[in-house]
């Protein structure tokens, strides 16, 4: 399997490659980043993989997010099945904030087994629901399990 790298980015870094980064060697590997990440406030981290795949994950505290991207456009935003938060939760990103509102947060564990199945099977379960930004039709597009 090719390298992935799980990337802090929840704090400023002068560039790209300045970043903190843990190369993920197996699932239990990222499993157990991922959750002590969980004990952190919350922040930005991405799972980068092989062929331009990514996960940009909002983790810390009980729930998190998770946005899939290929080639560094954003393709979808995980949706959960029931709302987990009243309110959205603001992920440190660098200098700012990245927003998950409550529809698109899950708790943590959950988020945990959709990164490491992405991680083994370079897609996202079936059983998983997500919106995608139609740009022509400039609107979301959910697309639901059936």
């Amino acid at each position: 399997m090719s390298q992935w790298y799980l990337i802090d980015g929840s704090m400023p870094a002068d560039s790209p490659e300045e970043f903190p980064k843990v190369a993920i060697r197996s699932e239990a590997h990222l499993r157990d980043e991922l959750g002590r990440l969980r004990e952190r406030r919350p922040g930005i981290f991405a799972l980068e993989g092989p062929d331009g795949l990514a996960l940009q994950i909002g983790i810390g505290g009980p729930c998190a997010g998770i946005r899939v991207f290929n080639s560094g456009k954003a393709q979808h935003t995980v949706l959960t099945d029931c709302h987990h938060s009243e309110k959205r939760i603001d992920f440190a990103a660098e200098e700012d904030t990245l927003a998950f509102w409550p529809d698109e947060l899950m708790p943590v564990e959950r988020a945990i087994d959709i990164a490491a199945y992405l991680y083994a099977h370079r897609r996202l379960p079936d059983d998983v629901s997500w919106k995608e930004w139609n740009d022509g039709a400039k609107r979301w597009v959910v697309k639901a399990v059936e």
